[in-house]
């Protein structure tokens, strides 16, 4: 049960928190982002932008849906818009975005939830990582508002995890015991 945990996790208030750490992720041609994730509310919840248009990746949650946003190059803006099959509200839920260039898959405690065609480049780095808002215009937040939930034990990867990866990580991050061969 994560929530025993609760008391390593940060809880944004929707109103005027976020966590800023400036650029400091390494350029991926591909990402994993898995969170423990209690949401409240909608807005951005993980921001690899900066203010000028054509360069950001974003995952918005809401309670019941999340919105993955990579408009880089080499390929078109996209966003794919994915209801989650499990509540959030008020529940503390495992959650993994899996992008690259060409696919996104959203994983809810280790099971793939949905899967979405990708057509805008992933590059990921360099660029303000913001955990609860978007940056804009520079050196500003809070632009489309914050969201509002708890977040723990967030994990970058810089590549696409695949489902088998997935499920173990959850298994071990919610101290269930993996099964023998």
């Amino acid at each position: 049960d994560h929530s025993l945990k609760a008391d390593s996790a940060y809880w944004l208030n929707g109103t005027n928190a976020y966590i800023y750490f400036g650029p400091v992720l390494p350029d991926m041609q591909a990402i994993t982002v898995a969170a423990w994730v209690q949401s409240y509310g909608g807005g951005t919840f993980f921001a690899d932008a900066d203010w000028q248009p054509g360069d950001d990746f974003t995952l918005s949650l809401g309670m019941s849906n999340t919105i993955v946003l990579c408009d880089k190059p080499p390929g078109l803006y996209n966003s794919a818009d994915m209801p989650l099959t499990e509540g959030i509200e008020g529940v503390w839920r495992h959650i993994v975005w899996a992008v690259t260039t060409n696919s996104v898959d959203v994983y809810i405690d280790g099971v793939l939830n949905a899967s979405a065609t990708n057509q805008g480049g992933v590059d990921v780095g360099y660029h303000d990582f913001i955990i609860g808002t978007l940056e804009f215009p520079q050196y500003a937040f809070g632009w489309l508002g914050y969201w509002e939930g708890g977040v723990s034990d967030m994990r970058i990867y810089n590549r696409a995890l695949v489902a088998s990866e997935v499920e173990q990580l959850f298994l071990y991050e919610s101290g269930t015991c993996l099964p023998y061969a």
